[in-house]
């Protein structure tokens, strides 16, 4: 039987017997006639497409993480021994206290701040001549008295703020928990300044208290008030120099500096007083209507007469803030002029020492 388009088998071209499990390639068609194929190329390779590359190779990075952590290990050693070998210093490390050759011994001790004081003249000590007055005997140094004070607005402690200290308090007899001792409605830093007993119920005078004293000066006949706990002593014989010294070091000046009959006292203040400033002064007016210029910190005043100015200089003991304002306000208020003339008072005699005169008003 046969079958459609298929063409009989024929013993004579067979040729051979094959196996019957054999297998053969069939000729694509295109070759059929005679025709030429057409070849189509991949576009890679059947070798490339099979070959694994470096980077995915897990050799390489063995080989690279080991050359790379000898890499890492040689930069920390040189790193490491580096300033030892060579010399270089590590800047957050600070050398050591005895490294610099040319550090001061002394550098590490503390210093006690010292002032700079505003000199009449200057700061510099002249050498002692015959006619430098002799030291008070208070223990004050000479070169001291030729100090200007320095501007100073701080007061130390004042617990119950009455404008007076708590040394001051201690001065006064007053309480220092109380701003009115005396219950008068009156604080005690403003009785004191005004001359009057903290400690009264009624008005009584600061001088009739006790706890404060008057010096009259002998040639110049001048007046003052003073603590009854302080100390007066004379500088020179003509007590042209008298200080009041607090027990703790502070003390008050009072100067008499010579004056031209008759030349105003700005002309005066800029020919004598260097290192002061004539701006830092206000008129001033105290409790006996006695006229004057005080500095705005109340620790210097001048009171001008004809042919001479006295001075009232408050020198404290540091330049820390001051103990005794109220103190020096008080004896400014209390100063009163003598009878002076164009004539200069007669010298006179060094009297017994610690001798004063008492007087109320």
């Amino acid at each position: 039987m046969f079958g459609f388009g298929k063409k009989k088998k024929s013993k004579e071209n067979t040729g051979s017997t094959l196996p019957a499990n054999a297998t053969f390639t069939v000729i694509p068609e295109v070759f059929y006639g005679g025709a030429d194929p057409v070849i189509h190329y991949a576009s890679v390779s059947p070798q490339r497409t099979t070959h694994r590359s470096r980077f995915t190779d897990p050799k390489f990075f063995l080989a690279a993480g080991g050359a790379l952590f000898i890499i890492l290990l040689l930069a920390a050693a040189v790193w490491y021994l580096a300033p030892a070998r060579f010399g270089f210093t590590d800047t957050a490390t600070p050398p050591p206290v005895s490294a610099p050759p040319s550090r001061p011994p002394s550098v590490s001790e503390p210093k006690t701040p010292v002032s700079i004081p505003l000199d009449i003249t200057t700061t510099t000590k002249q050498p002692e001549t015959p006619d430098d007055p002799p030291a008070a005997s208070t223990g004050v140094q000479p070169e001291r008295l030729g100090e200007w004070p320095r501007l100073n607005l701080l007061d130390s402690s004042d617990i119950d703020e009455d404008e007076l200290t708590d040394k001051e308090e201690e001065i006064f007899a007053t309480d220092s928990g109380s701003s009115d001792t005396d219950l008068d409605g009156y604080y005690d830093g403003l009785e004191v300044i005004n001359l009057y007993n903290p400690k009264g119920s009624t008005p009584v005078k600061i001088i009739d208290s006790g706890t404060v004293r008057e010096y009259v000066n002998a040639r110049w006949q001048y007046r003052i008030y003073y603590p009854s706990a302080w100390q007066s002593a004379m500088v020179d014989a003509n007590e042209d120099q008298v200080i009041f010294s607090a027990p703790g070091g502070d003390f008050v000046e009072v100067r008499a500096l010579p004056k031209p009959s008759g030349q105003p006292f700005d002309s005066w203040f800029a020919e004598t007083i260097n290192g002061q400033r004539f701006g830092d002064l206000a008129k001033h007016a105290n409790r006996f209507e006695v006229q004057g210029f005080e500095r705005k910190d109340h620790l210097v005043a001048y009171y001008p007469a004809d042919i001479v100015v006295f001075a009232v200089l408050y020198h404290p003991q540091s330049p820390g803030p001051v103990d005794f304002r109220r103190v020096m306000i008080m004896m400014t208020n209390s100063f009163r002029l003598g009878r002076i003339t164009s004539e200069v008072p007669p010298q006179i005699p060094l009297p017994a020492e610690g001798t004063t005169t008492t007087e109320n008003e």
